[in-house]
């Protein structure tokens, strides 16, 4: 609760010790591995990120909000094609992430590709963060 308190008041490195805290405990680690991905991501350390999403999708593979948070940090980190696979298999697991995806600034490097226009087709407008919306 600290981590993600801390988190929300935008103070990353103090969130990421004690989310690293609560990664020790196996039934919070894939949601304390997502808190501190937000954080190295809102710290410019998108690599960080994605080591961190990786690492929870290695406990959580079918966790829709995982495969969409690292899809968001591979675009940003300049890899379309591997963003396009973690965004595909995110909206395969949860299609209402479509509409949140079609309006995601993370993914402006490849919103003009043919493949990003064909997975989020019919969708409508949506609020920037879902890490924190989905169950």
């Amino acid at each position: 609760i600290v981590g993600q308190a801390l988190r929300l008041l935008g103070r990353y490195p103090a969130a990421i010790t004690a989310l690293r805290k609560a990664s020790r405990e196996r039934t919070l680690r894939p949601s304390a591995l997502l808190a501190i991905g937000c954080c190295c991501k809102r710290m410019g350390r998108v690599d960080q990120a994605i080591v961190c999403l990786t690492r929870a999708l290695s406990i959580l593979p079918e966790d829709a909000r995982l495969h969409y948070n690292l899809a968001c940090y591979l675009a940003l980190a300049g890899q379309g094609r591997a963003a396009l696979y973690e965004l595909a298999w995110a909206l395969e697991l949860e299609p209402r992430l479509r509409s949140a995806a079609s309006s995601e600034s993370d993914f402006d490097s490849v919103r003009p590709l043919p493949t990003f226009e064909a997975l989020t087709a019919g969708s409508g407008r949506a609020t920037h963060c879902v890490s924190q919306r989905l169950p």
